[in-house]
């Protein structure tokens, strides 16, 4: 199951690369103080799925609700990588 659920946030995570101008516009959305580092980690990953959780929370969409299962077990594994 886990392997499964990398391997669909890795096919996510490749189909979004950022278009010219998407990113820059992404970044305008983000509330302000929200930083972001464009080497990846930890943060950008939280970020991402925090935003699923809120756009997608009160979902009655079994997809949508199946992304946010995932993105909240995702929270919980680097909440707990970092202690």
């Amino acid at each position: 199951v886990v392997a499964a659920r990398r391997a669909t946030c890795k096919a996510v995570a490749e189909a979004l690369a950022f278009q010219p101008g998407e990113q820059d516009a992404a970044r305008a959305a983000l509330p302000e103080g929200t930083t972001v580092v464009d080497a990846g980690g930890f943060g950008p990953a939280r970020l991402w799925f925090q935003v699923q959780i809120d756009a997608f929370g009160e979902s009655a969409d079994p997809r949508q609700a199946a992304m946010v299962a995932t993105a909240r077990r995702e929270l919980a594994e680097i909440d707990a990588l970092l202690g």
